[in-house]
């Protein structure tokens, strides 16, 4: 049954909202024995016995409706899932009563709790593409929205357009100076659901180095970190300038020997083809020197084995 299943996957996730009863009342470790081997009727009755004597216990409740849920008693269900919402905050309870209620033939109800668990963060969005619990409400457009939010909720970065305007970057390149000589390879990957850009740089000379660039909503600026072989490391933030990644580092403004502003600019020269402009400035910006220069030429099949 699908809560059940979302039951067992969040037992962890809910692990710190109960240690104490786990720890130390021997009534909510039998009842949850009971409930995990399937025996739910006696699981019903070990967690209602638990509850004449703990009335507020929020995890005995959401257990307790689970129980109830899956011989499908979806009357005391609900009554129980309402009750474990007085102390439970998360999206879980409002999804798993959303779908008590689309079973019940409640459609109303099953919205609301459902977009109450959407807007408390519930991003699991195979699981809720694919719930029967919610057949009679699938193919009504709220559902529709409710699922395409859920989806942001699961992947925030994928569906942002600030997090995809460094994407130009994104690939296995050939890299060369100006004068054309080769200078290394680099491959740019996007992971965590789109959340990170990382850069893999293979230099000349065996050199090698590793960048993190990531968009921060707190202050809408997009950050790069970057670190070498050697331990050197340097941060970077930045947003895009007419359509170009513009990275200032302020790492060395201070340093007592010679202090310099640091900017980065990769150009997008088009799909496959970048340029990384490195400038330094000793005089707060009035002036820039550069301090390299290279173009990033997107490998073709053929030539994608360093």
């Amino acid at each position: 049954m699908n809560q059940l299943r979302l039951y067992l996957l969040t037992v962890l996730f809910l692990f710190s909202v109960c240690v104490y009863a786990q720890n130390n009342n021997s009534k909510m470790n039998q009842a949850n024995n009971l409930l995990q081997g399937k025996k739910y009727n006696e699981a019903i009755t070990a967690y209602k016995d638990l509850l004449k004597t703990d009335e507020n216990n929020s995890m005995a409740w959401f257990y307790l409706a689970t129980a109830e849920y899956s011989i499908k008693d979806y009357s005391a269900a609900i009554d129980a899932y309402n009750k474990a919402m007085a102390g439970l905050s998360g999206p879980v309870v409002r999804y798993n009563l959303a779908g008590v209620y689309a079973l019940s033939g409640n459609k109303e109800m099953a919205f609301k709790l459902l977009q109450e668990a959407a807007d408390k963060g519930f991003g699991q969005y195979q699981t809720l593409a694919a719930d029967n619990d919610f057949t009679s409400i699938r193919n009504e457009k709220k559902f529709s929205k409710i699922l395409d939010q859920v989806k942001i909720n699961g992947n925030p970065c994928l569906a942002r357009n600030e997090y995809n305007q460094f994407n130009y970057w994104v690939g296995k390149w050939d890299v060369t100076n100006p004068a054309g000589k080769h200078a290394g390879d680099s491959e740019i990957d996007l992971m965590n659901n789109g959340c990170t850009i990382v850069e893999n740089w293979y230099g000349a000379g065996n050199f090698q180095g590793k960048s993190f660039n990531y968009f921060d909503t707190t202050d809408n600026m997009w950050h790069q970190f970057w670190i070498n072989q050697n331990a050197q490391k340097t941060t970077f933030e930045g947003k895009l300038v007419d359509g170009n990644m513009v990275y200032h580092s302020y790492d060395h403004v201070n340093d007592s020997s010679k202090p310099y502003l640091e900017r980065l600019t990769f150009f997008n020269l088009g799909p496959d083809k970048v340029r990384q402009f490195d400038e330094r400035s000793t005089d707060q910006g009035k002036t820039w020197n550069v301090g390299y220069d290279l173009i990033y030429t997107r490998k073709t099949d053929s030539t994608n084995s360093k």
